[in-house]
C-alpha cells in the first residue's frame, strides 16, 4: 500500500501526542488534534494552528529519524497546550512552552535545524535581495523585493526628486549580498 508509511508515522505520532498531553495534564486532547504533512512548508519544519487544533509538519520530515520528527511534533504540540491553558497571553517560545518541551524530554529550541543530523537543510532557499541606492547621497536600503515607489526622503527634503537606483542580487538565506 502506497500510503502505509505515512499512516504508520501518523499513528506513532498520535501515540506520542497522547503521552505528552497526558504528561502535561491535557488527557484526551490528542483526539481533537489533526496532524498532517504538507509539501508547502519550506521555511519551517512545522506549524501549529491552535484555534483549529491542527498541526502541519513539513513532508520532508517523513524521511527523517522518528526521534527528530517527534521533537518537531513536541515543539508544535507544546504551542497548542500553552494556547489551551493560557490563550494568547503567553509568548510563543516563552517559559510556559519551554517547561512543557523540557518535561517531554527535549531541550527547548526555537529553531530546529536538520543540519545537526548531517542532513542537508532543504528548508533554506535562495532569496532575492534588492539594494535601493540614492544616486545623489548614496544612501542604501535593502529589501526582499523591488520597491519602485521608494524615494530618498533626505534628497526630497532638499528639493530633489529622490528616485532610487535598484540593484538585484541573489544570496543564500543568512548571507549578506
Amino acid at each position: 500500500m502506497k500510503h502505509e508509511p505515512t499512516i504508520q508515522i501518523i499513528s506513532s505520532l498520535q501515540k506520542s501526542a497522547a503521552d505528552w498531553f497526558s504528561l502535561w495534564g491535557f488527557t484526551g486532547l490528542e483526539q481533537q488534534v489533526q496532524i498532517s504533512f504538507s509539501n508547502r512548508l519550506r521555511r519551517a519544519l512545522g506549524r501549529c494552528y491552535p484555534k483549529r487544533r491542527s498541526i502541519t509538519l513539513a513532508a520532508c520530515l517523513k524521511s527523517e529519524s522518528l526521534c527528530f520528527l517527534a521533537e518537531v511534533l513536541c515543539h508544535e504540540l507544546a504551542h497548542l497546550a500553552v494556547f489551551e491553558s493560557h490563550g494568547k497571553t503567553c509568548r510563543p517560545h516563552g517559559p510556559e512552552w519551554a517547561n512543557l518541551v523540557r518535561a517531554a524530554g527535549f531541550e527547548p529550541r526555537t529553531c530546529l535545524v536538520r543540519e545537526t543530523l548531517g542532513t542537508p537543510h532543504t528548508v533554506q532557499q535562495r532569496r532575492h535581495i534588492y539594494t535601493h541606492r540614492c544616486p545623489v547621497c548614496q544612501a542604501e536600503w535593502v529589501a526582499r523585493r523591488s520597491m519602485h515607489n521608494w524615494r530618498c526622503s533626505a534628497c526630497i527634503s532638499l528639493g530633489f526628486d529622490g528616485p532610487l537606483e535598484i540593484e538585484h542580487s541573489s544570496g543564500r538565506q543568512g548571507e549578506t549580498p
